[in-house]
């Protein structure tokens, strides 16, 4: 029987690493593997094609959990219809924080896997159905965070064979180092089902797998062992789907507005994918599994025929027409990164700042030249 969300809010205490998953992810992980049938038939495998595991998996962010616009390790706000996963190690996907080649005793190693887009991708497959989809690592667990079972066995924060999740050990009441049955924030795991990873329940719904279970095994393919990228994951064979970079930190919202809800927000130097064409300032773009509008003139369009990135070069006014003597909008400083979204007219060139429509004089901006 499902545990209640007062014994959820109970369990919220458990004691976990810096951190280390959602605020409830630890806690309604254990109940669900408490109360699911255990998961015996996939036992953990070394992979026999690079990356390739069979492990246990678990799903979170459901109706029932609470942990729906929580923050996971990453900073990234949960939804119902993500598509994420959680590995009970650090990524530079999951653990954005940690400085890249820095293990501590409370973050462990962090893999250094990211694609173009900042982000670490696995390949899921529900074996029963052979429903596959690749999904972005941004959480950290379950149970474990320091565990990064994917390394080879001098990499690995425990004593284990590349493949072999901690969490193997200890549901078998082996010592990982913490007592027997103890995980490393503190859970004791005796008989309970073998979590190698979480998946977020957009994820595991896609692949046909019943929330009511809760637990299920899984076919993973890391796919930075595989030396794949996630748009050639479940066999396919496309290109790289990404058209643009962002030029600074901006947010993707779910609507052509600056009080458009924040979905994600994208750290500048980001490959993203532009699907269509601007509106109000903004482009929508898909980033990490997810769909919604980025300010244009915050990102550098490769699609031909589009705007162009520029820069102010001095102070320069921001005017509602093509002449001097049309309306102020704002003042600009110099170096302020905007979106070409035209021709010049008039010694003026349209452009898009912080979502905000106007002219410039093109003799203020990089790369623009007046016509004639």
């Amino acid at each position: 029987m499902r545990s209640s969300g007062s014994s959820l809010v109970a369990n919220r205490f458990l004691r976990h690493g810096r951190r280390a998953c959602l605020p409830l992810i630890c806690a309604s992980l254990l109940l669900l593997a408490t109360s699911a049938p255990r998961a015996t038939a996939a036992q953990a495998e070394s992979p026999a094609a690079p990356g390739v595991y069979t492990l246990v998996g678990a799903v979170y962010g459901t109706d029932a959990d609470g942990l729906i616009g929580g923050e996971t390790s990453s900073g990234h706000r949960l939804r119902a219809d993500d598509r994420l996963v959680a590995l009970p190690g650090c990524t530079i996907s999951s653990c954005p924080w940690l400085a890249p080649g820095v293990a501590t005793a409370a973050s462990g190693p962090q893999t250094s896997c990211a694609e173009a887009d900042g982000l670490c991708w696995v390949e899921l497959t529900n074996p029963e159905t052979a429903t596959c989809l690749a999904a972005p690592v941004r959480d950290l667990g379950p149970f474990f965070h320091l565990d990064n079972w994917w390394a080879p066995p001098a990499e690995r924060s425990y004593a284990l064979d590349q493949g072999i999740p901690a969490a193997t050990v200890a549901t078998a009441g082996g010592d990982v180092g913490y007592g027997a049955g103890i995980s490393d924030n503190g859970t004791d795991l005796t008989a309970k089902s073998p979590l190698a990873l979480s998946v977020s329940a957009g994820a595991w719904t896609a692949l046909g797998l019943s929330l009511d279970a809760g637990v299920a095994p899984l076919r993973v393919r890391l796919l930075w062992q595989a030396e794949l990228f996630h748009y050639q994951a479940c066999g396919s064979d496309a290109e790289s789907p990404e058209n643009a970079t962002t030029t600074d930190v901006v947010n993707l919202r779910a609507a052509p507005s600056t009080d458009g809800e924040v979905l994600a927000t994208v750290p500048g130097g980001r490959r993203i994918t532009l699907t269509g064409a601007a509106e109000n300032g903004f482009l929508p773009a898909l980033h990490g599994g997810r769909e919604g509008w980025i300010a244009a003139d915050l990102v550098i369009d490769d699609r031909g025929g589009t705007p162009l990135s520029s820069r102010t070069t001095e102070v320069v006014n921001l005017r509602a027409g093509p002449s001097g003597t049309d309306e102020v909008i704002a003042v600009l400083p110099a170096a302020q990164s905007l979106r070409r979204t035209g021709e010049p007219v008039a010694g003026y060139v349209p452009v898009v700042v912080d979502g905000i429509a106007g002219w410039v004089a093109a003799a203020y901006l990089e790369g623009a030249e007046a016509s004639p």
